[in-house]
């Protein structure tokens, strides 16, 4: 059974459009993990009870079920190494490593747990799998 871990870009989708239902039919073979990091993003951008619901529906369900993903400490230091490697080695600069802290915990977090990150974000994923390797899906957007 495959296990993925999903980016906030296609939760943000999937809850504003409904455009990755048909992708959520298709993993029922495999084994969806939902990462406290991704929780995080979601929760910082819905402000209403009505928006809040099925966020706090999802990390429930996924803790319950212990399929949710949390960042161990040396997660954090790993992604500290990533961070100034993507800086040294790719060119980023502090303020764009800054904006990548999330992606890199995201990316670590289904590292350890055998996971494969499932994202429209090819850009970032790639530099960051490009200096620590990890599973790794790109996804377009469905179209309409």
């Amino acid at each position: 059974m495959n296990k993925l871990l999903l980016d906030t870009n296609i939760y943000i989708d999937y809850y504003r459009t409904d455009k990755f239902t048909e992708f959520f039919e298709k993993t029922s073979d495999s084994t969806i993990y939902v990462s406290a990091v991704v929780v995080m993003e979601l929760l910082s951008g819905v402000f209403t009870k009505s928006t809040i619901a099925p966020i706090d529906n999802l990390w429930n369900l996924a803790r319950m079920s212990k399929k949710l993903s949390v960042p161990l400490w040396s997660d954090y230091v790993e992604a500290g190494r990533l961070l100034a490697k993507l800086q040294s080695q790719k060119g980023y600069e502090i303020k764009k490593t800054l904006g990548l802290t999330n992606d890199v915990l995201i990316a670590l977090s289904a590292r350890r747990i055998g996971a494969m990150v499932i994202t429209q974000n090819r850009k970032d994923f790639e530099a960051i799998q490009s200096v620590k390797d990890f599973k790794l899906k790109i996804v377009s957007q469905p179209s309409a």
